[in-house]
């Protein structure tokens, strides 16, 4: 005779598979059902509760840095690999997907590119996007890590570099590992610096994307803070 089961596990698995395929997950059993197929002897309920109240999400969960995820009781270094081999397999699919098609095109792909490519890092690091005349991806180099709030930005390579690849159009994106995602003077103040030597050479710096360590988004462009290399464009069309 069957053994009961307090916890219910033999059906209620089943019953999330379930409200999986109908559409009816919520977000804290998105992260249970995740969790079922990792540990598969152990009621899961109470660490998926725990992971949903530490970083909101099975998706922000995925950007996790392995160290926070540790910390969570229960979560062992099973759960942090599962959950850092789905975001390698994500980033791969949008880095894909900018390569494949005109990046500029899908904004969305882009935003989310840079969110998990970021958002769980502990130090600042700038990445350089160098788009072709098509505004396909041609590479993303990591230009600089720096510190927790602080990273370098080398202009002259960046235009070496858009030079040599024969970009026609650059992309800077960098995180803030603490604090908002509102760019610094100096954020602006370099952006605006590179952007005009490499305008000087007909390359375009399209937009500078910040990435906050909750995943959010700030857009340089669509924020109207590229208004002087606007004028600056403008005017050398003017005088060529």
């Amino acid at each position: 005779m069957a053994k009961p089961d307090p916890l219910l596990r033999a059906g209620h698995r089943e019953r999330l598979r379930q409200k999986f395929t109908d559409g009816k997950l919520s977000d804290e059993e998105e992260l249970e059902l995740l969790l079922t197929y990792i540990i598969q002897r152990r009621d899961v309920r109470v660490l998926s509760r725990m992971l949903h109240k530490r970083f909101g999400s099975a998706y922000n969960t995925m950007l996790a840095d392995s160290a926070d995820i540790l910390s969570v009781d229960g979560a062992g270094t099973g759960v942090a690999m599962f959950f850092n081999l789905l975001r390698s397999i994500v980033t791969k699919g949008y880095k894909r997907h900018l390569v494949e098609s005109q990046v500029l095109a899908n904004q969305t792909v882009l935003e989310n590119y840079c969110r998990t490519q970021l958002a769980h890092k502990k130090i600042e690091e700038l990445h350089v996007f160098y788009l072709d005349h098509e505004f396909r991806l041609i590479c993303d180099d990591l230009h600089n890590i720096g510190s927790v709030n602080m990273s370098y930005v080398y202009a002259d390579k960046i235009l070496a570099d858009a030079l040599t690849k024969g970009a026609s159009m650059v992309i800077l994106c960098h995180n803030h590992p603490v604090g908002g995602i509102l760019p610094s003077l100096d954020d602006i103040e370099l952006t605006t610096h590179v952007g005009k030597m490499l305008l000087n050479h007909r390359i375009k710096l399209y937009d500078h994307i910040i990435v906050g360590p909750d995943g959010a988004i700030y857009s340089m462009r669509n924020a109207r803070q590229l208004g002087e290399l606007e004028q600056y464009e403008l005017k050398m069309s003017r005088t060529s």
